[in-house]
């Protein structure tokens, strides 16, 4: 399919096209990333899809998801997580469960970031809204230690080390 589209309609946007200017400036330093967004991107009729690298994707996932843990609830989680969930958050199976944060008994250190939410917050773990619509994050002990996030309320992930 792709051989059959023509150089023009493949062609990423301009940096005058993209909305973000770092984006932009990415896109425009670096030609190896351009040359890869290019090469994932397929355009057809119903529109233009991107091809993921899962394991990269999973990779940045777990690396967010262990810098939470770090800040939040004091705890360096060591070794390959247990658990590693990402998915285009309107395909998750029980989306209401993810939303949902965990009962856990378990509380954080003292005067850890998570312990101050936790008090303020009646004993319940809450997201995280770093940026409306763009990033929000989970992170508690339940089992283990468990860190859900969610970027641009489209791509989930779930992370837990036990």
């Amino acid at each position: 399919m792709r051989a059959s589209l023509s150089a023009s309609s493949r062609a990423l946007p301009t940096q005058a096209q993209v909305q973000r200017p770092k984006i932009a400036r990415a896109l425009e330093h670096s030609h190896a990333l351009r040359a890869r967004l290019d090469e994932a991107r397929t355009v057809s009729g119903d529109g233009i899809v991107f091809g993921i690298e899962p394991d990269r994707v999973k990779n940045v996932a777990v690396k967010l998801a262990r810098g939470h843990a770090w800040v939040e609830l004091a705890e360096l989680p060591e070794g390959l997580p247990s658990h590693v969930l990402v998915v285009p958050l309107p395909s998750l199976d029980d989306r209401e469960r993810f939303e949902e944060p965990p009962q856990t008994g378990v509380w954080p250190e003292v005067g850890s970031r998570s312990m101050r939410r936790l008090a303020m917050n009646g004993g319940m773990a809450d997201w995280i809204i770093v940026q409306p619509d763009r990033y929000r994050y989970l992170a508690t002990f339940a089992p283990g230690v468990l860190v859900r996030l969610v970027i641009r309320e489209y791509l989930a992930a779930e992370i837990v080390w036990t």
